[in-house]
């Protein structure tokens, strides 16, 4: 072989090495960054599923309005999170999850505004019987 073609040959068989590297090291940098964005998601994820769960409980111990409308917007924004991130990530057991979430939420809901309007009527009850009382008398 001739010095000619084994710089030739030397040279081919550098590019060809410097091209695998090249390719190989992009699609690692391709998974490395869906990796980042899952775990980006999961952090987002974390967070909002946390302040639902501190809201929720704030709400079954305070019951006001304020912290309903809080707790609302908590849930809202979750499912815009879990919207958003379908298009990235297969989130079906999350979805499924969020529609349960959500079920119970409306549930616990009325049942508090039931109470809320239980204990109305037996005000009500108890200052009519007052007033018989003291009518009574």
């Amino acid at each position: 072989m001739k010095i000619k073609t084994k710089l030739y040959a030397s040279t081919i068989i550098s590019i060809v090495l410097l091209s695998i590297f090249a390719i190989s090291l992009f699609i690692f940098s391709l998974k490395v960054n869906t990796e980042q964005r899952k775990m980006h998601l999961t952090d987002i994820f974390a967070k909002a599923i946390s302040s639902v769960i501190i809201r929720s409980q704030e709400y079954t111990t305070i019951q006001s309005e304020r912290t309903e409308r809080q707790l609302d917007k908590k849930i809202k924004s979750l499912g815009i999170i879990i919207k958003e991130s379908e298009s990235q990530i297969p989130l079906e057991i999350i979805h499924n999850s969020f529609k349960s979430l959500n079920n119970s939420y409306t549930h616990l809901k009325s049942v508090y505004k039931e109470r809320k309007e239980l204990i109305k009527k037996m005000k009500i009850r108890q200052k009519l019987r007052e007033l018989y009382i003291l009518k009574k008398l």
